[in-house]
């Protein structure tokens, strides 16, 4: 019976790799952020990107790692009885890609700790296949809460056409300019994605976000105008 090559032995004996790892840092600060350069790689450059309040998307490529931020809308209904007025701030929530593992960090407000888990509370099961797959998917829902968000705004108010009911509508109009304007902000982070994130993302991938920054890019387009032209100034 012939032995085994050299090669084959060395194979039997590789200890097996360790499986992609999803990191949430709810609190984070500059200690947790740095016991993580230690323990998965995490640059040193990205820990202050982390602890940033930036306020607008971001895409940030840091040698093996890939950087992003993004604003999600959280909307409340005013509960002031004779309104339907709608009111609503941005959670920021940033992701750190790299070879095996990804940390996310999320904003300061109480509701932003649950937020992250209810956009993709099959994250573990994500990152398993692929990092990348966790994060095309956490850009992905944070598309399709500003579609919704739109959506509530684009409600007609109930109240009665008295000189309040101008003053509500007034006021959803100018919400409705500002949504569209960080909905196109983060459509065109997205594209940088796509061309920063080469490295990072299978051509499956590419084409998921291709089509989130098409969604986004149609909020507050006139139906008549070809897909592209541009909707709200």
């Amino acid at each position: 019976m012939p032995e085994p090559s050299r090669d084959t032995n060395r194979a039997m004996h590789q200890p097996e790799k360790a499986p992609p790892v999803w990191i949430d840092l709810p609190s984070a600060d500059r200690e947790a952020l740095g016991d993580l350069c230690r323990q998965v790689g995490l640059p040193p450059e990205l820990i202050t990107y982390c602890l940033l309040d930036l306020r607008r998307p971001k895409v940030i490529p840091c040698a093996t790692w890939l950087y992003s931020a993004w604003q999600v809308p959280v909307f409340a209904v005013n509960p002031s009885p004779g309104t339907d007025e709608v009111v609503y701030r941005f959670v920021e929530i940033k992701a750190c890609l790299g070879p095996a593992a990804i940390v996310t960090t999320q904003g300061r407000l109480r509701r932003a700790k649950r937020l992250l888990a209810s956009l993709v509370p099959d994250g573990d099961a994500l990152v398993r296949e692929r990092p990348g797959n966790l994060l095309v998917t956490l850009v992905e829902r944070v598309g399709e809460a500003y579609v919704a968000a739109h959506e509530e705004l684009a409600v007609a108010p109930t109240v009665k056409p008295d000189v309040r009911s101008r003053r509500v509508r007034q006021a959803r109009t100018a919400t409705e300019i500002q949504l569209i304007r960080h909905a196109h902000a983060h459509r065109d982070a997205i594209q940088k994605l796509i061309v920063r994130g080469g490295r990072w993302l299978e051509a499956a991938e590419v084409e998921r976000l291709s089509q989130a920054a098409e969604r986004l890019g149609n909020l507050g387009r006139d139906p008549s105008q070809p897909s592209g032209s541009p909707g709200v100034a």
